[in-house]
């Protein structure tokens, strides 16, 4: 079986919860953790590479299928998104229910430049 090689953004309360539960998916392997906070995130995690968000070349060294957005939803996601929908297919939880059609008007169009 080939597994999913998924990509986790961010090393915050969501970010660890999807690592656990990815942990637990036979079908899936992490492939990376990418972060702001790169030094922070290494000292919690030996045994997956960690890499800056804000670097293209390094997240997409790492082969990934998928990266799980794991922000929040007021400030990250609405940043980080659209900007990494253009390099990979991207799953998230955006739930600021009163900016959905916006988000996905500015994920949709990015999405669909970029072919992902």
């Amino acid at each position: 079986m080939e597994k999913i090689k998924v990509l986790v953004v961010g090393y915050g309360n969501v970010g660890r919860g999807v690592l656990l539960s990815l942990a637990n998916q036979p079908d899936m392997q992490v492939v990376g953790i990418a972060s702001r906070s790169v030094e922070r995130v290494k000292k919690s995690v030996s045994d997956i590479p960690v890499v800056d968000i804000n670097n293209p070349a390094e997240f997409m060294a790492l082969n990934a299928d998928v990266a799980i957005l794991c922000g929040g939803s007021k400030n990250d996601l609405p940043k980080q998104g659209p900007e990494l929908v253009k390099y990979i297919n991207t799953v998230d939880s955006f739930d600021n229910h009163s900016c959905i059609p916006e988000y996905y008007a500015a994920m949709d169009a990015a999405a669909r430049e970029s072919g992902t």
